[in-house]
């Protein structure tokens, strides 16, 4: 367990079931770290052979979950299984689509790096899902892929987008990937606004000035482009989360965040894989900062 400078009794909690389960194992971050170094801390502290992560507000629904899981990793030798989540409170799975004619099947490379997203009848990038707790990974792979992230980029404080960027590196490690037809896993955030952790969490993010959510965007954006091959298709998938997440909202405005943003977009417009279009809208983003797209 990470603690990332809660200000509850949670440490207190943990050291008391530390003295009855020694498997569990506390770190502690000596500053607010954000999402992804914590998440990414916990990870390469991890010493299992296969890892699972659980959101504070979401649960795991099978009492078998865990044998089935590591059994059908053995069974295949997979890098990542992916399975179902749902809703509390509602009976239907979540993100079908992002399985499509795949369930059951194991996936391998180059496949498995693009099976976040899928490409429209007219050529635009369509996002498939981005969260990490819908799966089971090999401990030694994941590690790797969290280490992608260099050092500046994992230090700064990241609000957002953490579950993205580590399953993004995850399709560009991972070998062998399966989807399985059963539901294991529940949100329980999306119905129950008013529990109590609920509140807190959603007060929270309220706190966060825009300063950190334009911050937070930059640092995303270098993580992808930085990990992402130099190919046109893969050009295009960060590009298109570039635009989705930066370039139409308000961090446009913010002058230490568009200087950083202008570092990041250098990497882009270096590859030789970049359309006349997306210079476009670079060069507008650059010259026009108060113009929303």
């Amino acid at each position: 367990m990470v603690d990332d400078c809660s200000k509850d009794n949670s440490v207190n909690v943990i050291k008391e079931m530390m003295k009855t389960e020694p498997r569990i194992f506390l770190y502690q971050n000596k500053e607010n770290k954000g999402a992804l170094y914590t998440k990414s801390k916990g990870i390469l502290l991890s010493k299992g052979k296969y890892l699972l992560i659980l959101d504070v507000d979401d649960m795991f629904v099978q009492r078998n979950a865990f044998s089935f899981l590591y059994e059908e990793s053995e069974k295949y030798n997979l890098d990542v299984l992916s399975f179902f989540p749902r809703a509390s409170g509602s009976r239907l799975p979540r993100h079908i689509s992002s399985f499509g004619d795949k369930k059951n099947k194991i996936i391998t490379q180059p496949e498995l790096g693009y099976s976040m997203y899928f490409f429209d009848s007219k050529g635009r990038v369509k996002q498939k899902g981005g969260v990490i707790v819908d799966r089971i990974y090999r401990t030694e792979m994941i590690q790797k892929a969290v280490k992608l992230i260099d050092e500046k980029n994992l230090n700064n404080r990241m609000i957002f987008h953490d579950d993205f960027i580590i399953l993004f590196l995850v399709t560009r490690t991972a070998k062998r990937m399966k989807y399985y037809d059963k539901i294991f896993y529940v949100w329980l955030h999306i119905y129950r606004n008013s529990d109590p952790r609920i509140k807190f969490r959603n007060e929270i993010k309220r706190q966060n000035v825009n300063d950190d959510k334009c911050l937070s965007f930059v640092n995303f954006l270098e993580i992808i482009f930085k990990n992402t091959k130099n190919t046109f298709d893969d050009k295009k998938i960060a590009f298109s989360q570039l635009e989705k997440w930066y370039l139409n909202t308000h961090c446009r405005n913010n002058k230490i965040s568009r200087e950083k943003a202008i570092e990041v977009f250098k990497l882009y417009l270096a590859s030789e894989y970049i359309s006349n279009e997306d210079k476009r809208k670079i060069q507008n983003f650059i010259d026009t900062p108060n113009n929303i797209l």
